[in-house]
């Protein structure tokens, strides 16, 4: 009995043994540091070695991967060997199996996925309105500089839902589209208020646009007086939805509001599940943004205003069903006539983010959902920037931002 069990035990030690395995400790896996998805190169990794290894050390562990490499027998293969001082390890594309077999091995600190670099030649606008410079920062800034490159909304139509637009303004750049009227027949075929206008100078003009190559396309639904009904803002949500088919890459600002409506909110959701991203301002009540449509449909991206200061716009509504904070107190932009305005409300923060977003979608090669469009902007939001924001309800502090892509 008492040889059958310490056969017993030998068996089982030789078991942890083979196992790679040891008593009251896991097995070794090395860090696996991840990049941003759109720059990352899919299979690929660079692993770094310790730098107290000796180069027969070194030499032996590449050896070592290379054999499993070629054991596995698939689309691994070493790239190239890493020997700068200090600073030793490789590069490989690795499926996730013979990755995460490596990562066991106790030479190897860390592994990294290998990414796209490009060189740093954002296209600079060094004098620009605040507003946009601001949403390139995490801090504020020093300077009124506003730099972007790929991320320019190219490919990206953005569908103004206000009062229309002055598509023949200069400094829209021939980039300005009439779509269609739900208040007058005929139409005008213009703005005949200027509000729209100067939100679609926002999104993508010229001189005072966030995305400065992106299609901006006029649903005018509000008259010369900045006022229109339900039905005729719904009427514009249709016509967008309509326009939208899989694989465009669309926008919709929406920076206008009336109290709650079920309704209202109901014809924005569904738009969205179409593969339409709206933005929409959260009024400026000083209120609760979930007593207004369509701030308070569940799955648009509902924008609060802030000034140049950092501090919450003493008239921006607020609350659960905003989500995020963008310059919105003093701001230029495009008007009537070939001119230029600075008015200040959530209508003016809204088209920063839209802009935002058509920069974004230009930057993928596939076409995300509105659901991670909204995801990105919220989690790459710089936070607790802003000051003043009231306390009365849970309001989160994301302020816009995206850096030159």
């Amino acid at each position: 009995v008492l040889l059958a069990t310490m056969l017993s035990v030998v068996a089982l030690l030789l078991l942890s043994l083979q196992s790679g395995l040891s008593w009251g400790r896991a097995a070794y896996q090395a860090p696996l540091i991840t990049g941003s998805p759109e720059k990352t190169i899919p299979g690929e990794y660079i692993v770094v070695l310790n730098s107290k290894l000796t180069l027969k050390e070194v030499t032996s562990h590449i050896e070592h991967a290379t054999a499993i490499i070629t054991e596995e027998g698939d689309d691994s293969a070493l790239i190239d060997v890493y020997n700068i001082g200090n600073f030793k390890g490789y590069a490989a594309k690795l499926t996730d199996r013979v990755r995460d077999r490596l990562r066991s091995m106790n030479e190897i600190v860390y592994v990294e996925s290998n990414e796209k670099v490009q060189a740093d030649n954002c296209t600079l606008q060094t004098v620009a309105t605040w507003g946009i410079v601001r949403t390139t920062y995490r801090n504020l800034p020093p300077i009124a500089d506003y730099s972007y490159e790929t991320g320019d909304g190219t490919g990206v139509n953005v569908y103004i839902i206000d009062t229309g637009i002055e598509t023949t303004h200069p400094d829209l750049g021939g980039r300005a589209k009439w779509g269609a009227d739900f208040v007058d027949d005929p139409s005008p075929m213009t703005d005949l208020h200027g509000h729209g206008t100067h939100v679609a100078g926002t999104v993508m003009s010229n001189t005072y646009g966030v995305a400065k190559k992106a299609t901006a396309i006029a649903v005018r639904v509000l008259n010369e007086n900045g006022s229109g009904t339900k039905s005729g803002v719904i009427s514009g949500i249709n016509w967008v939805a309509a326009q939208h088919t899989p694989g465009k890459k669309s926008v919709a600002n929406m920076s206008l509001g009336g109290s709650s409506s079920a309704i209202e909110d109901a014809a924005v959701d569904a738009a969205v599940e179409l593969g339409v991203n709206f933005v929409v301002s959260a009024g400026n009540s000083n209120t609760d943004a979930c007593s207004q449509s369509p701030a308070s449909a569940s799955q648009c991206v509902t924008v609060m205003a802030s000034d140049s200061s950092d501090k919450f716009a003493i008239f921006s509504n607020y609350g659960t069903c905003a989500h995020i904070i963008a310059p919105g107190v003093k701001i230029t932009s495009t008007w009537l006539e070939g001119g230029i305005n600075t008015i200040s409300g959530t209508s003016m923060a809204s088209p920063h983010v839209a802009g935002v977003a058509a920069k974004y979608l230009s930057c993928q090669s596939t076409v995300p959902s509105p659901a991670e469009v909204k995801a990105w902007l919220i989690n790459n939001a710089s936070t607790n920037k802003i000051s003043n924001i009231p306390t009365s309800l849970p309001t989160p502090n994301k302020l816009l931002f995206m850096d030159c892509l």
